[in-house]
């Protein structure tokens, strides 16, 4: 599906915001929580899924979502969902490769958070936000993100 060219340049005006927003910060006033209320509220994500070490994707419940320093949030605005993955997966997936490369309009923003149980700033994930869908995104298998959702977190046509 094609998305709407005002939800294009809705998706990219938020973009804008984001990063501005993260810049004029002040570190320790951006918990890890306020980042993800202000991404999930601008971005509409209603759902989150990671790709772990053994290349499976999980649905992410919301107290279990990773923001460690060496990851990718890679937020699709229009599908409602962030994928989170590591750099070393994330550098595999070639929009993600040249979003970090600075090829795309799009752009990564990378984001330290202050974390309130250890009482320091954090470095945290790099966040992209991007106006692609996820069967635009393709594996090394051919598959793309949208398919491989749908098998790694489906069972018997359940929901896991």
């Amino acid at each position: 599906m094609e998305i709407p060219q005002k939800i294009l340049d809705e998706i990219l005006e938020n973009n804008s915001s984001m990063q501005e927003y993260f810049k004029k910060a002040e570190p320790y006033t951006l918990t890890k929580r306020d980042c993800e209320e202000y991404l999930d509220t601008v971005f509409g994500c209603l759902k989150e899924y990671e790709l772990g070490f053994d290349g499976k994707i999980r649905s992410v419940q919301i107290g279990d979502r990773n923001w460690a320093q060496f990851t990718i949030r890679l937020y699709l605005p229009f599908e409602g969902f962030c994928f989170v993955c590591s750099l070393e997966k994330g550098l595999k997936l070639a929009p993600v490769r040249i979003i970090l490369e600075n090829k795309m309009r799009e752009q990564a923003t990378k984001i330290s958070y202050y974390n309130e149980s250890l009482k320091r700033i954090l470095p945290g994930p790099y966040i992209i936000i991007t106006t692609l869908t996820s069967d635009m995104i393709f594996f090394d298998n051919g598959k793309n993100l949208k398919e491989k959702i749908s098998n790694d977190t489906t069972l018997f046509g359940f929901v896991v």
